[in-house]
């Protein structure tokens, strides 16, 4: 007897799938869909048209079969924007219905708005792009929530001041350590004086700037000593004025 293999059936499509050909449009054959909910601020056509002098034309648009876009009305904006001249790559929706191209404007944005960012590598990405000289405006998120990001502060503001995070079993840095900085370079020690452990001292070489720790701030001074390291001085409030 021959024995019946069981299974899950192979998942495949039912019809051709749109990226399957790609084809080249000029951008006056494109036409926006009237009742777009989705919408596009000046600011946000500048970040796109942005990000297509930078990458290029990387996602082509969706069209249906008259041309009626189905997702990339932004990239369309931008484009024209730009005045680009060169035909615009487009994948067609061929055989949808009108109710299968009504969800997909929606669900083609709102599922991409279900992602989220794990804020810490999120930061460190960004720290390496910032340290290596890359434009961060080209990744679209705003001055502020840039600041907030780079600074490690969650969208509602800053955290407990009281929650203190573990200590892990190997700490990235420990007392004694020196990190180069772009061109500065800075270190940390802790010191128990009279019984009580004093908090971290900064410290950094050749750069003239404030570091703020909490509510503590720190004046680095400028220093013309290559071969040696001079901590800064902290500030009372009415001096750091």
């Amino acid at each position: 007897m021959t024995p019946i293999v069981s299974g899950a059936a192979p998942v495949g499509p039912t019809r051709p799938w749109p990226a399957e050909r790609v084809e080249q449009w000029p951008i006056e054959q494109l036409i926006p869909y009237a009742n777009n909910p989705r919408l596009h601020s000046a600011s946000d056509v500048e970040k796109i048209a942005g990000s297509i002098l930078k990458w290029g034309w990387t996602t082509p648009v969706l069209v249906d079969e008259q041309g009626v876009l189905i997702a990339g009305h932004g990239r369309v904006a931008a484009a024209a924007k730009l005045g680009l001249a060169v035909p615009i790559p487009v994948i067609v929706a061929r055989g949808w219905s009108e109710e299968e191209k009504q969800a997909y404007r929606l669900a083609d944005n709102e599922l991409a708005a279900r992602g989220s960012w794990d804020p810490d590598l999120l930061r460190s990405e960004l720290h390496d792009l910032k340290f290596n000289g890359f434009d961060l405006d080209l990744i679209g998120f705003e001055p502020d929530r840039l600041e907030q990001i780079l600074a490690g502060l969650r969208p509602g503001g800053l955290s407990d001041p009281d929650s203190v995070p573990e200590v892990p079993d190997q700490p990235v840095t420990g007392p004694g350590d020196v990190w180069l900085l772009g061109d500065h370079r800075g270190g940390s020690s802790r010191n128990r004086i009279r019984g009580e452990l004093r908090p971290i001292d900064l410290f950094a070489r050749n750069c003239n700037e404030e570091i703020s720790l909490g509510r503590a701030a720190r004046v680095v001074r400028q220093t013309g000593d290559l071969g040696g390291l001079r901590r800064g001085r902290k500030l009372d409030a009415q001096s750091r004025e």
